[in-house]
């Protein structure tokens, strides 16, 4: 799952042929990940299909992917957009000044701790 991250983000065109996972046939490598709605849509055509079926979803040009690829592709998606607004509250962590008379219970015990900038980081400091 962890290589899955480092993966490139591809745009695919039409919706997912299913087929079947052929007897012995290769699992398909992953190179890149489509966008979130063709992972979706193809993620619920294959669930619409009886359960005891191996299935792919193929598109024209970008190649198959198994249900275990997309559900492992649907959570990269969810966990990008979470990073994002990670990313975006540390950036605001980061350049927000705080007045000691903004300071009120339970927090106007900590008027005397400063963001001090070092080597590894940003650490609090009393």
């Amino acid at each position: 799952m962890a290589e899955t991250l480092m993966l490139p983000f591809v745009n695919v065109q039409g919706k997912a042929q299913i087929q079947l996972f052929s007897v012995g046939q290769s699992i398909p490598p992953v190179k890149a990940i489509p966008q979130l709605e063709q992972v979706m849509e193809a993620i619920c055509a294959m669930e619409l299909r009886p359960k005891g079926l191996k299935l792919l979803a193929y598109w024209p040009g970008y190649g198959s992917l198994t249900k275990n690829q997309l559900e492992n592709m649907r959570v990269v998606h969810e966990a990008n957009k979470q990073f994002v607004l990670v990313m975006k509250t540390t950036a605001w962590m980061e350049t927000v000044e705080w007045t000691i008379k903004d300071l009120c219970a339970p927090f106007n015990d900590t008027n005397a701790v400063t963001k001090v900038r070092t080597e590894r980081g940003c650490m609090l400091r009393k």
